[in-house]
């Protein structure tokens, strides 16, 4: 059971680190064994006029909102080519986005209207109550983007010292995972022995791997990246990750 979290956990940090262009991991232990590229500059972006992450502040203005998830649908509907969404059985054609948790903090604090808060509450008053976001803490689905929270998504530091994070949109075929021959997620090279005459148990697991977010032309080929602050509120609250 531990070599399979390990495993699990490990494959995820690659997906994080790889569709959202974290270049400063150059390890590719962490990255699925392949390099990252940085979002290219037509599939990228940030809040309030900014043009650069290193420019953006803890300020309100500059943190995550249901704003940036309309911006980011609407550049993935009217790039060249256009984003494709995934196609799902229950709800039909979806984008995903990843959030780190402290745009969830952001985004469930915002008392702005017409915020995530004001949604919620008028599903309520039309009956959505036990199973409601702001009771459950699940993050839901906004204008056909299912929202899912990770905290493994890279931080980054602007210019002033805020903490940022990459927010990243993703439909069909944002990232390829491939296997070497005769591995797959179901078949992994897996070895026990006994050592001290079998009073001890050694346990490993192998597997040939490698994971890569689709670009094509040197553009990104299926995400859009938005970068944002944190607020300074949910960067203390969440010090130390």
């Amino acid at each position: 059971m531990g070599l399979q979290d390990w495993f699990a956990g490990r494959i995820d940090l690659a997906f994080m680190n790889q569709i959202a262009g974290y270049t400063t991991q150059t390890d590719t232990r962490y990255t699925g064994s392949q390099a990252t590229i940085a979002p290219d500059s037509g599939h990228i972006i940030y809040p309030n006029g900014h043009s650069t992450e290193a420019s953006l502040t803890s300020t309100a203005s500059c943190t995550f909102s249901l704003g940036m998830i309309d911006a980011a649908v609407l550049k993935a509907k009217t790039l060249t080519p256009v984003i494709r969404p995934v196609q799902t059985g229950k709800v039909g054609a979806v984008y995903a986005m990843f959030i780190t948790p402290e745009m969830h903090y952001d985004l469930r604090r915002n008392t702005n209207t017409l915020q995530w808060g004001d949604i919620q509450k008028a599903a309520m008053t039309g009956g959505q109550i036990t199973d409601n976001p702001l009771f459950t803490g699940a993050l839901g689905m906004y204008n056909g983007v299912v929202l899912h929270e990770s905290w493994r998504l890279p931080l980054f530091t602007s210019t002033g010292g805020s903490t940022t994070g990459r927010a990243v949109l993703c439909g069909a075929q944002a990232a390829i995972l491939a296997y070497g021959r005769g591995s797959s997620s179901n078949k992994m090279d897996w070895n026990e022995e006994l050592f001290d005459y079998g009073n001890q148990l050694g346990v490993s697991a192998g597997l040939i791997w490698g994971l890569k977010k689709t670009v094509y032309n040197s553009k990104d080929f299926s995400t859009v990246t938005v970068a944002v602050a944190h607020s300074s509120d949910a960067t203390t609250q969440s010090a130390g990750r």
